[in-house]
């Protein structure tokens, strides 16, 4: 799978500038300077919390992808998988990320992943493709543990909730947080906010004593 890189800024503001313009009609004024206030009002709501919205599954892989690919020898890569069907499915997706994973370890990123395995996948989780790669690649510099969540619940049941469907977070300064839909699709939300980050990054360590390595 090609990894997509994003516009730069520039180039979609003069994007934007340009349908704006294009759209000469007076009837349809009103509507141009409604899709503006709708673009302000996301953008604000952003910049006050420091966080996105809820992101579908092609801007949750477009966002994670490049982000993981890019994270540079040194850095700190920590997450939490709860094993959702989605993920480490097979998919072109799930492949390339397992890939990034591998790649990142390798050249000198610190990976550490917690898995919290479900009810549903007490038989079949030890060959799970996620568990199996980060048992085969597992190093000083590819870590991982797990527990299962009934073993969790008994040991730390307050952790059950604040895990949630999952995270990834990259040093202290991002985190994507999963979101695991209704129809078992996977969303997620990146966040910035520091205070959030320290509070999950809490949660990860409690979750990281509690488990056992693979």
């Amino acid at each position: 799978m090609r990894i997509q890189t994003v516009s730069t800024a520039d180039e979609l503001f003069n994007e934007l500038r340009a349908l704006y313009d294009g759209i000469a009609a007076p009837e349809l004024a009103l509507i141009k300077e409604w899709i503006l206030r709708d673009a302000r009002e996301l953008l604000a709501r952003v910049a006050a919390t420091k966080s996105s919205g809820e992101l579908p599954t092609a801007q949750f892989y477009e966002w994670l992808l490049p982000t993981i690919a890019a994270a540079p020898s040194g850095s700190e890569v920590w997450a939490i998988s709860v094993l959702p069907s989605c993920e480490y499915d097979g998919s072109p997706e799930e492949e390339t990320f397992l890939r990034l994973n591998i790649e990142a370890s390798q050249r000198g990123v610190s990976i550490r992943r917690a898995f919290v395995i479900p009810e549903t996948a007490l038989d079949t989780w030890q060959s799970n493709r996620g568990i199996v790669a980060h048992r085969d690649n597992g190093s000083e510099t590819m870590q991982a543990r797990a527990i299962t969540r009934r073993h969790l619940e008994d040991a730390a049941p307050e952790l059950i909730r604040a895990i949630g469907d999952g995270l990834i977070a990259f040093d202290a300064r991002v985190a994507q947080l999963d979101v695991i839909a209704t129809d078992g699709s996977i969303r997620g939300r990146v966040t910035t906010s520091a205070p959030e980050i320290a509070q999950l990054r809490e949660v990860f360590e409690r979750l990281w004593r509690c488990s056992r390595p693979l």
